[in-house]
């Protein structure tokens, strides 16, 4: 029988224990992502994208001929509120309702884990394997970092006020920083007069011109909302707001003009939208023409324009 020494805080006790000692050596093991691109090496683990589900593999390298082996995970959270006198993780076994296999090879970490825990960037997952031949037990720690989106940046609409399908508008944004990976593209996005958010503009130069706007919110001055979604390397997105314009429907003369214009014209709108170089540019078109046919089913004067219409 062995004396072994143990303590709590600074407090020491002697207590009688029982050791076994057990021949064999503890199985090694790899732990990867079932798919790799949604993390990269950080500076002390593994980079991830909160908005994906996660889902990791473990695999005994070189296994002994006969062996089986038993696979038990854990997660844990850096939760400042459960530190004792060594670390700071909290066991997150309350909420395993969203981990599935904690028992098996194969786990997967669904994104309500992070969600509950939006402001804490470090996790870790803890692997015990058991070789069911000889009881031996080996642990593998893989830390997992919270890969935030870009931040800091801001964006810009000019002018602050125009007219749909008459005025030209330029969008720029700049500043937008990100720790670990590359900034990968920006999204520019606006609410129509229904509520409905369209793409405006998309790619990886924030600089954008002849972009032509929908209609504002017609209970609400005609102010348009719009925001950028900038998206990082590892798919993590920061949506951000930008100044609100001012965007007043085509006066009733103008779009009745514009209509028979298009009445009369010979070409397939399909040709002019394949003809056209940028892309953006067709679709911040067709959205401003489509924000003016909900002014037109909302408003009687325009309503009567559109059934006079006479080519």
């Amino acid at each position: 029988m062995n004396v072994l020494k143990g303590y709590k805080d600074t407090r020491w006790a002697e207590f009688l224990g029982q050791i076994n000692v057990i021949s064999g050596e503890p199985p090694e093991v790899d732990i990867n992502f079932k798919i790799p691109t949604i993390c990269k090496p950080g500076p002390i683990g593994k980079l991830f994208n909160p908005n994906s589900e996660l889902g990791m593999v473990a695999s005994v390298k070189n296994p002994c001929t006969g062996c089986t082996y038993t696979y038990q995970w854990q997660m844990f959270a850096k939760d400042f509120h459960f530190c004792d006198c060594c670390e700071c993780w909290r066991d997150l076994v309350f909420l395993s309702k969203y981990i599935e296999g904690l028992k098996s090879r194969e786990l997967t970490v669904k994104t309500e884990v992070f969600s509950h825990y939006p402001d804490v960037d470090d996790f870790q997952l803890r692997l015990f394997v058991t070789n069911n031949v000889n009881n031996v037990t080996s642990e593998s720690i893989m830390s997992l970092i919270r890969n935030r989106p870009p931040y800091g940046g801001n964006c810009t609409i000019s002018p602050g006020a125009g007219v749909a399908q008459n005025t030209s508008f330029s969008i720029k944004c700049e500043g937008f920083e990100d720790d670990y990976n590359e900034i990968e593209k920006y999204a520019i996005k606006c609410q129509t007069i229904n509520g409905k958010e369209v793409d405006i503009a998309d790619g990886a130069n924030p600089d954008w011109s002849n972009r032509l706007l929908p209609v504002g919110d017609l209970t609400n001055g005609n102010e348009l909302n719009c925001s950028v979604h900038v998206k990082d390397s590892l798919g993590s997105i920061g949506i951000y707001p930008i100044n609100t314009v001012t965007v007043d429907p085509l006066p009733l003369t103008e779009m009745r003009g514009l209509l028979l214009g298009m009445l009369n014209s010979t070409a397939d709108p399909s040709d002019l939208v394949e003809a056209s170089a940028n892309l953006d540019e067709t679709c911040s078109f067709l959205n401003s023409l489509s924000s003016m046919f909900q002014v037109l089913g909302e408003n009687d004067e325009y309503t009567g324009m559109l059934f006079s219409l006479n080519p």
